[in-house]
């Protein structure tokens, strides 16, 4: 019954770790855009790692409107992203404030010979994150 999709591989790459991991971070940003019964749905299905059996008893709906609802969120909330980019600017600046730490950590390295070298990424990092 969980195999609703007649596409085997379609079902094996909705479950990747990293697919997992990327619908988390888009339900985090965009998720109060969602009706409530949609935001319940999909946390069942990615979060709570629901089965579509699980979910459609809960929400007294069948398995393959689970899969129908799921579908239409998990759209809605690219369209989001493709949009508005938070995820893609949370990125950049999380990668921009792990340069900074770096930077800073080298610095407070006696061993590090190079102090201007640091200085120049503190700088670069920091001219990068005005333009966001």
């Amino acid at each position: 019954m969980e195999n609703i999709d007649k596409n085997p591989e379609k079902n094996r790459l909705m479950n990747l770790p990293e697919d997992r991991q990327q619908k988390s971070l888009l339900f985090d940003f965009y998720g109060a855009l969602l009706t409530e019964h949609q935001q319940e749905i999909y946390s069942m299905r990615f979060n709570e790692d629901c089965s579509l059996a699980e979910i459609a008893a809960e929400k007294e709906i069948t398995p393959q409107a689970v899969v129908d609802i799921l579908k239409r969120v998990t759209a809605r909330l690219n369209k989001f992203e493709q949009k508005l980019g938070m995820i893609e600017r949370h990125k950049r600046q999380s990668s921009l404030v792990a340069q900074l730490s770096k930077a800073l950590d080298d610095l407070d390295n006696p061993a590090f010979v190079e102090i201007t070298h640091a200085l120049g990424r503190i700088r670069e990092a920091t001219d990068k994150l005005k333009l966001l």
